[in-house]
């Protein structure tokens, strides 16, 4: 109970309770009615209608290949989703976001730690991809390493042998 004015009679019956991720700072006040303040950023409230005095320490971590996804909630610990195709997370604990693939490399599942490389004889052009794409040998294009960003020719006086897709001179 508290009483905001002086030389009262009786005392008024605290009825102010916090919202989820809020606390109460004035828990023991006689003065006036509770205080809800916004819990710190690292900290949460579950609870609604709450007269808690204090926040508690988010403790969850992610595991590799997942990202927290509500990293500034109030209202509940961290939240874990797995990384989406075209990005990895290599590090677990409480990263934001996970990395997108570079010019090169892909994730065709969910919840990768690492990028993988294009294949020979494949290539991406640009980042975040779910895969990549085959050169296309019938236009005398190929790629002989892995985790390239385009294909290339054989060049003049060259022509590329679709089988064994490597470049050999013209016959003269």
């Amino acid at each position: 109970q508290y009483q905001p004015v002086s030389n009262q009679n009786s005392c008024i019956t605290k009825t102010r309770s916090c919202s989820a991720g809020q606390y109460v700072s004035n828990p023991n006040s006689r003065t006036v009615d509770r205080l809800c303040f916004p819990c710190a950023y690292g900290k949460y409230q579950p609870n609604t209608n709450s007269i808690v005095t204090s926040c508690r320490p988010k403790t969850n971590t992610c595991s590799t290949g997942s990202y927290v996804t509500n990293p500034d909630s109030r209202t509940s610990d961290y939240t874990c989703a797995p990384c989406p195709t075209g990005t990895a997370q290599a590090t677990s604990g409480v990263q934001a976001s996970c990395r997108a693939c570079q010019q090169g490399y892909y994730t065709d599942q969910t919840g990768q730690q690492a990028c993988k490389p294009c294949a020979k004889h494949t290539y991406t052009s640009a980042a975040r991809q779910a895969g990549c794409q085959a050169c296309q040998a019938s236009q005398g294009l190929y790629q002989p390493q892995t985790g390239q960003t385009k294909c290339t020719d054989c060049g003049k006086g060259r022509r590329l042998i679709i089988l064994t897709r490597t470049c050999t001179l013209c016959p003269s």
